[in-house]
């Protein structure tokens, strides 16, 4: 969870540091952490604990994160 916590952190860090301007200039828009939580917990109730050892996940756009970072805390 120490990972988590310090993932977490420098995300946020890193999200405020972009100027707003420069977001909707180059159209970078980020998933809350919040939100990949609940995506990430809606697509795992999908999937069997047998079958997630058998299954890929994809991101093709890792952004700050998110979706991988929410994926730690869960395997955590």
């Amino acid at each position: 969870m120490e990972l988590y916590n310090d993932l977490t952190k420098n995300t946020d860090l890193y999200l405020k540091t972009l100027a707003m301007d420069i977001k909707r200039q180059q159209g970078i828009y980020y998933t809350d952490l919040e939100l990949t939580d609940i995506i990430r917990e809606k697509v795992l109730e999908k999937i069997s604990a047998e079958e997630i050892n058998e299954v890929n996940f994809l991101e093709p756009c890792v952004g700050s994160g998110n979706f991988v970072i929410s994926y730690i805390k869960n395997a955590a």
